[in-house]
């Protein structure tokens, strides 16, 4: 068994897990565990995968499956009642079933028992069907990327938790901390703690810790701050120039391409970017970034 085929079983594993399970609620722990990601950190690794493996995110793939089967029992259980339609996806109550059917599909469970219309989900279970098949089949990866051991880097971050929209203030917290330090970026390296996308949480639990490389205990004169480490170990190393758009670009290639081919371990610590020259001191498509994906000992 190659690399490859041992990432795409373990998914397959965690597919069929979801098609036995679709009228439970479907834990992120409990897949992430089938799949053998470490658990700690393991939902940002785990979503960023599922998504570039199968271009669907795992919330969009779970609702399809389950209204895909709700139509067919729809159409063809009629003996069936809403109640039970509605518990088979997972839903308590039919009022909720339908307000959730309806908004995905634009028409409720009880019109289409009435009169269904089948195009549209005929396209459905087409797409589910390619879905089903794992983007990893090229071994073209458009990044390069190298394995590297780094020591151990003491940081001192800011830790953002909520939506992006108020990530302003994290950053403007942790740039008045640099200036009162005195430790511009020239003196000590820019790193941000990712542990999710901001895709796959909602906006009240994305997390990222905006740091620097600190060689110092902090003291009670590092208001706001949190200490942290970038562990001892191996990492996979992506050296990424461009603008925020093409970073998120080369993080997919690097779980979707990169990771998947080579079947290495993942460690159970969160992606790391270090910003080493940033917008605007260069020019937003020359901006560099290094991203590191940490790996089993």
């Amino acid at each position: 068994m190659n690399m490859m085929e041992d990432y795409q079983q373990k998914f397959e594993r965690v597919l069929s897990h979801i098609d036995e399970h679709l009228s439970k609620p479907l834990a992120v722990d409990t897949l992430i565990a089938i799949a053998g990601l470490p658990q700690t950190q393991g939902q940002g690794h785990f979503l960023r995968l599922f998504s570039a493996m199968y271009g669907i995110e795992l919330i969009d793939y779970i609702n399809l499956l389950r209204d895909l089967q709700s139509v067919f029992e729809l159409a063809y259980r009629p003996n069936i009642s809403m109640a039970d339609i509605a518990s088979n996806a997972s839903f308590q109550c039919p009022k909720a079933f339908s307000e959730d059917f309806n908004a995905r599909n634009g028409m409720t469970p009880e019109a289409f028992r009435l009169k269904p219309e089948w195009n549209a989900w005929f396209e459905k279970q087409a797409a589910l069907d390619t879905m089903r098949t794992p983007n990893l089949a090229s071994n073209d990866i458009h990044h390069k990327v190298t394995l590297v051991d780094l020591a151990s880097i003491e940081l001192a971050v800011v830790e953002h938790s909520g939506p992006v929209s108020n990530l302003h203030g994290s950053l403007q917290a942790f740039i008045g901390w640099r200036r009162a330090m005195h430790t511009p970026p020239l003196v000590s390296r820019s790193f941000n703690l990712v542990y999710h996308d901001v895709k796959h949480v909602p906006a009240s639990e994305y997390r990222l810790d905006i740091g620097a490389e600190i060689g110092r205990p902090l003291t009670a004169q590092d208001v706001g701050m949190v200490s942290k480490q970038l562990p001892k170990g191996r990492y996979a190393l992506l050296a990424h120039t461009g603008n925020e758009a093409s970073l998120g670009e080369a993080i997919n290639d690097l779980y979707g391409q990169w990771l998947v081919n080579s079947g290495e371990p993942l460690a159970d610590f969160p992606l790391v970017l270090e910003r080493v020259t940033q917008f605007p001191d260069v020019a937003q498509h020359k901006a560099v970034t290094h991203i590191y994906l940490g790996l089993k000992t």
